[in-house]
């Protein structure tokens, strides 16, 4: 499935002979998909996270680069653990062999705290320095 809120699985479910494995969503740090994310986990579905950087436009977000710059690590590197923290499976774009390499080091471990901090961020992608980021 793609994109299926709480609202699409409950009308969605009664009719299916087999629960289905994966719901694709948006999620990054500052979108909020809780309920969606609650609803997957009460079916046993698996949430597959596209768009982990906001399209890109929370890399220079200074609180997510601030809390990187903590544990050694890039915002995306940051955007990715954070996801696979909370039971996603996290599809990040990249388009070079080293941001791919890159995407792959996230064997760390976000702080209780810092997760807490993360969860309680919005509108994170409308950040002034979003439009700075290019994909080059």
């Amino acid at each position: 499935m793609s994109n299926f809120t709480r609202a699409d699985l409950e009308s969605l479910l009664p009719a299916c002979t087999t629960v289905p494995a994966v719901d694709q969503i948006q999620w990054y740090i500052g979108l909020d998909v809780a309920d969606t994310v609650a609803a997957c986990a009460e079916h046993g579905i698996v949430v597959e996270a596209y768009s982990p950087f906001a399209h890109g436009r929370i890399v220079n977000h200074p609180d997510i680069v601030d809390m990187g710059r903590r544990y050694e690590v890039t915002a995306p590197q940051l955007s990715l653990r954070y996801l696979l923290q909370k039971g996603a499976v996290p599809l990040p774009k990249a388009t070079t062999r080293d941001h791919i390499l890159a995407n792959a080091e996230v064997d760390f471990e976000i702080s209780d705290a810092d997760m807490a901090t993360l969860d309680a961020m919005h509108d994170t992608e409308s950040h002034p320095l979003a439009a700075n980021f290019r994909w080059s």
